[in-house]
């Protein structure tokens, strides 16, 4: 009901509005669908319309499937029977017509649990929807209608066999309408889901029309020729393009072959029903096949294409991760030896090109083996991390600060001079002294640290030699004592 509501305001003016819309498809196919076949309709497009009617209306719209039925029958049975005894047998009709559309509904409503969605989204919900809402309503239903038909005596005493033409021609009737209405239904219920119909091009109506004038006007097999534009239709626009298109075609075929044109006349009139009511089944459910599986694989390939570009971010954040897992230490966080010597090699050649000073420092924490010998190796973890932690607080952005390995680790000072170095130096020396790590028992564990220095020279051509010079001032702060900075050059 909310689809209708900017259309139909009120619940009553909805109730009105499906009324209209079953009365003008009984009267529509009266009109437009009468072969030489008798006082029936070979398209019943207001048993269509009834499903439509109860799906939009609820019980609502069982009152405007009967009363709509009933005007569209109360005519031409007075002309038949005369008011009184048309009235009732109007109203008979139209309790069968409304039955038929409350079983039309049961169907459509069960697939839909069934299949746990909306009803004609998938190919595979089209054998269920042609058996279980356009043919089983119909066949139960419609004998019923022949039945009453002739218990009042309308037309001459029919034989079996035109009892059974009569009937086959009801169910017929009754299934395409239900077979063409129920598609469009689900195409304008859906109709976000699609490509929008105005966007269809010129060129497709006009060639669509005239193959249509050339096939009932001109030379009927040029009918064939409206397949490939059907397919084009299916494939581009759809179910809601496909069930208008088979909807504009039916209704074609029918005024075509009620005045004798076309390729479906046959040598009888129930011939020509029958070549038509073939044509368009085997049509109308290769189309709209082909167009529920278009859109199934359009969805399938932009669920994969969704799942593609989901598991390529997932690769790069793994790349990612497993890059900062290259050039990160796991224990302490600060950069690794390798990514370290890849910096200060970049450093380095800068430095060489636009003579700039710089300078490499080196730094052992005193007295390590104790501190894990003493306390375990969790008291060695926490002060590797506190003491990492020191520097990286000391520093600038622009120096690289890694570790070098075991309790050693290194800076590289770019565009520093010897006394500034020698000052940064310092004040990491002074950072980690202040370090105070509380054990679990109690006890507080400090640190120290010796650092050796070496600053670039003119004739420094590789990082190896920088690094060599720090290590040697490194060990003589060792020798020297511990807890101290050395420079190169230095007395030990």
């Amino acid at each position: 009901m909310r689809l209708l509501r900017p259309l139909a305001g009120t619940p009553n003016r909805l109730a009105l509005t499906l009324t209209t819309l079953y009365v003008l498809c009984g009267y529509g196919s009266a009109w437009l669908a009468r072969l030489a076949v008798g006082p029936l309709p070979v398209m019943e497009f207001a048993s269509g319309a009834g499903l439509v009617c109860l799906l939009l209306g609820g019980r609502r719209g069982y009152a405007s499937v009967w009363f709509g039925s009933t005007i569209v029958h109360l005519p031409q049975l007075t002309m038949m029977l005369g008011i009184e005894f048309a009235l009732p047998l109007a109203g008979a009709l139209a309790f069968v017509d409304m039955a038929e559309a409350h079983l039309a509904r049961i169907g459509w409503r069960s697939g839909e649990a069934r299949f746990q969605h909306p009803l004609l989204r998938e190919p595979r919900e089209l054998l269920y929807f042609w058996l279980y809402v356009v043919m089983l309503p119909p066949l139960l239903t419609q004998p019923i209608q022949v039945l009453l038909l002739n218990v009042a005596g309308i037309g001459n005493q029919p034989s079996i066999m035109e009892t059974g033409w009569r009937t086959l021609i009801l169910i017929l009737g009754h299934a395409s309408g239900l077979f063409l209405i129920g598609p469009c239904f689900a195409g304008w219920r859906d109709r976000g889901r699609w490509p929008r119909l105005v966007s269809l091009p010129w060129w497709w109506i006009a060639a669509f029309v005239t193959v249509l004038a050339l096939a009932f006007l001109v030379y009927r097999h040029t009918l064939m020729l409206v397949l490939p534009l059907l397919l084009v239709m299916a494939i581009q626009y759809g179910l809601p393009g496909t069930s208008l298109a088979v909807l504009l075609l039916a209704l074609t075929s029918i005024a075509g072959t009620a005045h004798g044109q076309g390729i479906f006349i046959g040598a009888t009139s129930e011939l020509s029903y029958l070549n038509l009511q073939i044509f368009l089944f085997s049509t109308g459910f290769m189309l709209h096949y082909l167009a529920l599986a278009q859109t199934l694989l359009l969805r399938h390939r932009m669920r994969l294409e969704a799942e593609v570009i989901a598991r390529t971010e997932a690769l790069a954040a793994s790349n990612a991760k497993l890059a900062e897992l290259a050039t990160i230490d796991e224990l302490t966080g600060a950069r690794n030896r390798r990514e370290w010597l890849h910096r200060a090699t970049e450093q380095l050649l800068h430095a060489r090109r636009y003579p700039e000073p710089l300078s490499v420092l080196i730094l052992d924490l005193d007295h390590f083996k104790l501190i894990n010998d003493s306390y375990g190796h969790h008291a060695g973890d926490l002060a590797l991390c506190a003491a990492c932690d020191a520097c990286t607080a000391a520093l600038r952005a622009s120096d690289s600060f890694a570790r070098w390995g075991g309790e050693e680790f290194v800076v590289l000072l770019p565009a520093t001079s010897k006394e500034e170095s020698r000052r940064v130096a310092e004040k990491l020396r002074q950072a980690i002294a202040s370090i105070r790590i509380g054990l679990d028992n109690g006890e507080m564990v400090r640190l120290t640290v010796s650092i050796g220095m070496a600053s670039l020279r003119d004739y420094d051509d590789t990082l190896d030699l920088l690094i060599r010079r720090a290590d040697d001032a490194l060990y003589r702060a060792k020798r020297g004592g511990r807890d101290c900075v050395v420079c190169e050059g230095d007395d030990a």
